[in-house]
């Protein structure tokens, strides 16, 4: 009877995602499964402004080759990438990161070095490595040893990384390790980037044990933690990092196939330009591009914090306000094949990290660069791929340089750096603007001001992305995850709420 009534109303719930990235088509996925779409009541659309799925995630192949544009791995000690490949049964896909040459090295003193042995993002876990290690001074080893000693801060207010990393080990250490590290992932600012988010399990460790070396000593014990915190010869944790077997698109190829449905439709090259109330009572919203208009009940908007800001402005202006604080990093990804027989360094190691004071004193553009066929079989033996990343929050001067001009600079770094004698058999440059969130001091504040703007003024609106609750994959895939469910629970809320009026 309920059914019928709803039926008879034409109440077939209409979803509209903004945005086909990781986490809009998550959010899609996790729908189509859901008991209301399999019953009919519910239609999905999304709507992608690029002329392909994925987001930053791409994958070309060149020749006999695997070349990812985008991330090539993802962490598994975070269920989401895991759980999502065995939902679309690409679980046997799963490839893990190779076990030989696995480490990291950085830049000290203009050349490569090794990475200090168990050095974990912006710590060092076995002392007697670290001591070894010739990246930093002995006063600036022994600077970074007084966080056995030194007493927690009591103030548990936000700070910036740079500050959590300079009081527990000092000025050298943040500039010679921490800093690049966090540059290599985030292409932050230390200066300005939320210890709290950006290092939470180092703040919860001198929190709980006083000191974050004696933190990791008492994780590396622990047979709880014994698989989050394998060590590699130069301190990575590349042991908990996968990829797939044909590179990152696997998993946007599987997500597209399984949304492939009755009442689902799916729509590139389609640029939303405004989101409005409906003036009609058949739906809430109007979702609008230069040539089309959808009606509908919920919206998703999984796209950058920027976009949706904009997006927001007439609908709620106090949440597209709020949108808009969020600041985000652009980068460029200069990718490279190469003959092995041209690069005079070994090679033993996954990749490397450029501190800035190497950058200013040595005149580096890159940020880091990674060596994907040595961590994954992504090329024959006689090819090496590369690949160069340049800008974030500190280069921003560098992307104004044009394609050419940005693998120059990338090709000049390398040739220093890992002894280049050849020319690329394979080059391409690939810009992500505005790609990486900022999770700066104060986040917590921010994206609590956003979910209060977005509750209490515009139902039905769900926001989904890397800017709310973390920039990886695995962070992605749960919020498309959380973001379906509150449309789910909106849909069963409203029908309910419908069938009492009538």
């Amino acid at each position: 009877m309920g059914n019928e009534n709803l039926k008879s109303r034409d109440s077939v719930s209409k979803v509209v995602i903004v945005g086909g990235g990781i986490s809009g088509l998550t959010c899609a996925f996790k729908l189509s499964q859901s008991e209301q779409f399999t019953r009919g009541l519910m239609h999905i659309t999304v709507l992608e402004n690029r002329p392909r799925w994925g987001g930053i995630i791409e994958t070309k192949l060149v020749d006999d080759c695997i070349v990812d544009s985008g991330p090539d791995s993802f962490i598994t000690n975070k269920p989401g990438m895991l759980t999502l490949s065995k939902e679309l049964g690409i679980e046997s896909r799963i490839v893990t990161v190779n076990q030989v040459n696995r480490g990291a090295l950085i830049v000290s003193k203009g050349k490569l070095v090794p990475l200090p042995a168990g050095f974990i993002m912006l710590a060092p876990s076995t002392l007697s490595s670290f001591f070894q290690s010739s990246v930093l001074s002995w006063a600036g080893k022994l600077r970074s040893a007084l966080d056995l000693v030194l007493p927690p801060r009591k103030d548990l207010a936000d700070e910036s990384l740079a500050a959590f990393v300079r009081r527990r080990f000092g000025q050298e250490l943040l500039d010679k390790l921490a800093q690049p590290m966090v540059a290599g992932v985030y292409v932050g600012d230390a200066e300005k980037l939320s210890a709290a988010h950006v290092a939470a399990r180092f703040v919860e460790m001198e929190r709980t044990t006083g000191s974050v070396i004696r933190g990791l000593w008492a994780e590396r014990k622990s047979s709880a933690s014994e698989a989050n915190c394998q060590l590699d010869a130069s301190g990575a944790r590349y042991s908990l990092f996968a990829g797939y077997d044909q590179g990152m698109a696997v998993v946007v190829d599987s997500l597209v196939a399984a949304l492939n449905k009755e009442n689902i439709d799916l729509q590139l090259n389609t640029t939303v330009n405004s989101i409005r109330n409906s003036s009609e009572p058949s739906s809430r919203f109007v979702v609008s591009s230069p040539s089309q208009v959808w009606h509908c009940d919920q919206v998703v908007l999984a796209t950058a914090p920027k976009v949706s800001s904009a997006l927001l402005a007439d609908l709620n202006a106090p949440l597209s306000r709020e949108l808009g604080k969020i600041s985000s990093a652009s980068s460029a990804v200069c990718n490279f094949i190469f003959e092995r027989k041209d690069i005079s360094h070994p090679l033993k190691a996954f990749g490397a990290v450029v501190p800035e004071v190497e950058m200013i004193e040595h005149k580096l553009s890159l940020v880091a660069f990674a060596f994907a066929s040595i961590k994954f079989v992504r090329a024959p033996q006689d090819k090496v791929i590369v690949r160069a990343f340049l800008g974030g929050v500190k280069g921003v001067s560098i992307l104004a340089n044009d394609d050419e001009q940005l693998l120059q600079l990338a090709l000049a770094d390398l040739t220093k750096l890992i002894g280049l004698s050849g020319k690329p058999i394979y080059q391409a440059v690939h810009r992500w603007a505005d790609s990486m969130p900022q999770y700066e001091v104060g986040h917590d504040q921010l994206i609590a001001a956003i979910e209060n703007a977005s509750s209490s003024s515009t139902a039905g609106l769900h926001l989904a992305g890397a800017y709310l609750q973390g920039v990886g994959l695995p962070d992605c895939v749960a919020n498309g995850y959380k973001c379906a469910e509150s449309v789910k629970q909106f849909m069963a809320k409203d029908c309910s709420s419908n069938l009492v009026k009538n």
